[in-house]
């Protein structure tokens, strides 16, 4: 009980603070794009030289949406601009459910390792150099396979001294980058739990 009440008084406040702040509209269906704010914000901290601008979420159909359904397409839109020159950027998400557990984390210098190594074949974002003043989109999307709950989006860039993680400086975090929720359809694909694993079941027929 005391853990619903401190999560209601959470997201109520999230709430009220995205719908007062000029700098973080909101979408016609209630998605929140992203409070990046400047590098004072309580809600991000890094070392500057790129910045997320703002985060918004769409369905498969291209619309902005904040409400997704297991098995649906999410996509994530990560707006930036650089304020220097710069290059050897990765771009990540890390999502949390309303209970503060992270769920998942990942960022385009994954798949750039993967390219690197010859699994995946993809340009290397990690090879890109971008100019002051440059602003870039990086897209992210996955099948959702959430469970129904509340999901918080933090999202960051980095400087990636290797294309490995072991020599990161973060430029830009931002915590309460977007938010959305996952509803599960109770009549066709049900399950409990916070990831779909989609079992199967299976039995021998009796003669």
């Amino acid at each position: 009980k005391q853990l619903h009440e401190e999560e209601t008084s959470y997201f109520r406040d999230i709430a009220s603070r995205v719908k007062a702040s000029p700098a973080t509209a909101t979408t016609t269906d209630g998605t929140a794009p992203g409070p990046a704010g400047s590098m004072a914000d309580k809600r991000s901290f890094g070392d500057g030289g790129a910045k997320v601008e703002s985060v918004q979420l769409f369905g498969s159909d291209g619309a902005p949406t904040g409400v997704f359904h297991p098995g649906d397409r999410l996509r994530i839109r990560i707006s930036c601009v650089a304020e220097v020159a710069i290059d050897h950027l990765n771009v990540g998400i890390r999502i949390r459910s309303k209970e503060g557990v992270k769920m998942y984390s990942w960022g385009t210098l994954n798949q750039d390792m993967a390219v690197l190594r010859g699994k995946a074949t993809a340009p290397v974002f990690w090879q890109r150099s971008f100019t002051p003043g440059e602003r870039f989109d990086v897209w992210l999307e996955c099948t959702c396979s959430l469970g129904a709950n509340f999901y918080e989006i933090q999202t960051s860039i980095s400087h990636e001294g290797r294309p490995d993680y072991e020599a990161q400086r973060i430029l830009h975090w931002v915590d309460e980058a977007a938010f959305f929720q996952v509803i599960v359809r109770r009549d066709e694909h049900f399950f409990g739990g916070f990831v779909d694993l989609r079992m199967q079941a299976t039995w021998q027929e009796q003669p």
